[in-house]
């Protein structure tokens, strides 16, 4: 089973933070370890007076401590209050270091820089100043106790000083290089995680734009195809019925259906031509319009197109869409209006372009429409669907016996970005 990306980069960045912490914790216990080993061979070995039984097993004894409370440190902090912990841990260690320091003359000092590593892990700037200026105080007066010589005491000490700044800024860098290195490596954590967003979004976009575009087919299917198959069935049907009446009026008829026929192929390539944003099928809307109404006054209706206003230039989408609802219009009075009477308008505003459809016809229920029962169905919602992606609006008129008004309003200006998933 997949995780969420955001799970999975939790869980990656706190292994990453578990791993490095690990290998961090296992090099300081390798240093201590060094350090304490260091410190009492060069107790033994370097002090000129011999040591007494007692204090070889004090040294020893107080040496394991000291390992052992910094070998769980990180132990004690986690299990117990940290502040509380902390102040205890360090004045235990302290106190050990002191007693070791004076049984081993100061030669014992190498365990002094591993507590002022420690004070720059754990403790804040106020913490660090506190132990390290209790280790120089217990420095000097260890020395100053071993030697009484001001003078030794105070060169000692400030080569001692050297010591522990040396090892404050080393650790601080090492530290600000481990934490850099941690912020790098969660940066690029979350830039995967991000990509890997990225590509989930891309395959929802491309999921998206494929749904868009099955009903933008299916829409011009529907608006294209569907109005001229319904024209060239109605001219059919004639024939059929005046082949034996009116031999003359059947052929005529039959004429119309193979000329609309030979339209809907012309239809066809014209939306194959949009889809490749060939604009040489166009024809100004006027042509197109008288051309659709000449078709519905072969069938009998009495057809008119009035276009009011000066025609002007439209982009493509508005054209298109326009002509759409024309043929759903024009397709649904033929289909079931029983009307005597279609009229056409197409009006030129200032700022958009309306179309009004209106026939005499036996109108319909609004009830009828949502259902899909009378006019309207699928190619009313997909054609009103087109008409919003341009910012437009479609409204409808009609009750029983009153006839059946389609008005379609569209602005010249739309926003292009909301009509790409419609072409």
């Amino acid at each position: 089973m997949l995780l969420p990306a955001r799970d999975s980069y939790e869980i990656l960045l706190n292994m990453k933070s578990a791993t490095t912490s690990a290998v961090h914790e296992k090099t300081g216990k390798i240093i201590l370890f060094i350090l304490v080993a260091a410190a009492l061979i060069s107790t033994f070995v370097i002090r000129p007076d011999p040591f007494t039984l007692y204090e070889i097993v004090l040294i020893l004894v107080l040496g394991v401590i000291f390992t052992l409370f910094g070998y769980l440190d990180e132990t004690i902090f986690d299990k117990f209050n940290s502040n509380i912990s902390k102040t205890a841990y360090f004045s235990i260690q302290l106190a050990i270091v002191a007693l070791i320091l004076y049984l081993s003359q100061g030669n014992a000092w190498l365990l002094v820089l591993f507590l002022t590593g420690q004070s720059v892990v754990y403790l804040n700037r106020i913490g660090i100043l506190l132990v390290n200026g209790i280790i120089l105080v217990l420095f000097l007066i260890t020395f100053w106790l071993l030697t009484n010589e001001w003078r030794t005491v105070i060169q000692t000490t400030i080569a001692f000083s050297a010591a522990i700044a040396f090892v404050i800024m080393f650790t601080k860098i090492a530290m600000d290089e481990r934490k850099s290195r941690l912020e790098v490596e969660n940066l690029a954590e979350q830039l995967d995680a991000a990509n890997q967003k990225l590509r989930e979004y891309t395959i929802k976009v491309e999921e998206l734009a494929a749904f868009h575009e099955r009903n933008r087919l299916a829409r011009e299917i529907h608006d294209g195809l569907g109005h001229y198959l319904t024209t060239i069935n109605i001219h059919i049907k004639a024939a059929k019925a005046l082949l034996n009446q009116d031999k003359k009026r059947a052929e005529k008829s039959l004429s119309k259906a193979l000329a609309l026929n030979q339209d809907a192929l012309n239809e066809i390539r014209r939306s194959v031509a949009a889809l490749r944003g060939d604009q040489r099928f166009n024809k100004p809307l006027g042509e197109l319009f008288n051309e659709m109404v000449e078709e519905m006054r072969v069938s009998g209706l009495v057809s008119d197109v009035k276009i009011i206003g000066n025609p002007r230039q439209l982009s493509p989408q508005v054209e298109m869409a326009l002509f759409r609802a024309a043929q759903e219009g024009l397709t649904n009075v033929s289909k079931h209006a029983l009307a005597s009477r279609v009229d056409l308008t197409l009006e030129y505003e200032v700022d958009l372009t309306s179309l009004t459809i209106q026939d005499n016809g036996i109108g319909s229920t609004f009830a009828q429409i949502e259902t899909g029962d009378e006019k309207g169905g699928f190619g009313l919602f997909g054609l009103r669907e087109r008409i919003q992606l341009l910012g437009g609006s479609l409204s409808i008129q009609t009750s029983p016996q009153e006839g059946f008004k389609l008005q379609v309003e569209i602005p010249d200006e739309f926003n292009e970005s909301d009509s790409n998933t419609d072409r």
